[in-house]
């Protein structure tokens, strides 16, 4: 099934001059997705990262350049900042006002560029520019990913429970690592349909005075729409190698596993059990933790 690919890069550096990592470094990553021969929707900002992308081939590439203040969540920046101020997350070098509004308008480029499909392809797939700082993608991956269901596919590495976004309060104001917020994929009306809720938590957060990650947003998202999810499991270095079976990071799989059970979200746990017992790793877990594994196989 045909794919596109939907990313951005825009230069933050300019007004967050702290970040930890420059924009040299960033365009170094950005050439590992860039090589990826599948059509591809890049948003940026200028006319000088424009002619970065030029190495594509023009025939699978659109670029849309548009200034990140010309998005929705920049109209908001000033009470941003105050909800930044109430409610700081860790790293703040990293998670800077620009840096939320850029993530939160991964979702807006989302639904404009599957409704603008200009490949004309039934899935998408955001990935971040910048992926291969924590895993690089590879092109076999995506031409085997698991298209043939109607369901958002995103890895989890701690599984938001119920009861987190009863009382979500917690969940908006700290960071847990909850999910990968820089890959995620399906056809495209389960994309759609989810980044369009999603959309609609960012404008509520704000106005009830948070500014959580956009990976935190969708982890509530993906909790209240948990039939139309598929998640997968492992951790930022698996992103790509665990989307069929667990190949590594099973010490963060055993952690959601624990998570879990300890929150009673037996369903989901049966699931990690699961796909941990299918895992070419199974051999390699201690009796205990196979043990762990077993006892929540038929919950």
């Amino acid at each position: 099934m045909a794919l596109t690919i939907v990313t951005a890069l825009y230069d933050l550096s300019a007004t967050d001059t702290q970040r930890p990592r420059s924009m040299s470094h960033y365009r170094e990553l950005a050439l590992k997705v860039l090589q990826l021969p599948f059509p591809m929707i890049i948003y940026t900002d200028g006319k000088e990262l424009e002619t970065f992308f030029q190495s594509r081939d023009p025939t699978i590439t659109r670029i849309i350049s548009r200034p990140l203040d010309q998005f929705q969540w920049a109209q908001c920046k000033s009470k941003v900042a105050r909800n930044v101020e109430r409610h700081p997350l860790p790293n703040p070098q990293k998670n800077t006002i620009l840096y939320r509004i850029l993530n939160w308008s991964k979702f807006d480029m989302m639904v404009e560029s599957i409704e603008s499909n200009p490949f004309q392809t039934q899935a998408f797939a955001w990935m971040d520019m910048g992926i291969a700082h924590v895993a690089e993608p590879s092109a076999e991956v995506l031409r085997q990913l698991p298209l043939y269901d109607h369901k958002f596919h995103v890895l989890s590495m701690r599984t938001v429970v119920a009861a987190e976004i009863r009382q979500p309060e917690s969940l908006l104001t700290t960071w847990n690592g909850n999910m990968v917020g820089g890959f995620w994929f399906g056809r495209s009306a389960i994309v759609r349909e989810i980044c369009t809720v999603a959309r609609d938590r960012v404008r509520q957060v704000i106005a009830d005075g948070y500014a959580p990650l956009e990976d935190t947003l969708l982890a509530w998202v993906c909790t209240e729409q948990r039939d139309k999810v598929c998640y997968y499991y492992g951790d930022y270095k698996t992103i790509f190698q665990n989307i069929h079976q667990i190949k590594g990071d099973t010490a963060t799989v055993l952690y959601n596993l624990q998570h879990c059970i300890r929150h009673q979200a037996l369903a989901d746990a049966t699931l990690i059990a699961q796909a941990m017992l299918r895992s070419p790793l199974w051999h390699t877990l201690t009796l205990a933790d196979q043990k762990l594994v077993q006892e929540n196989l038929l919950v």
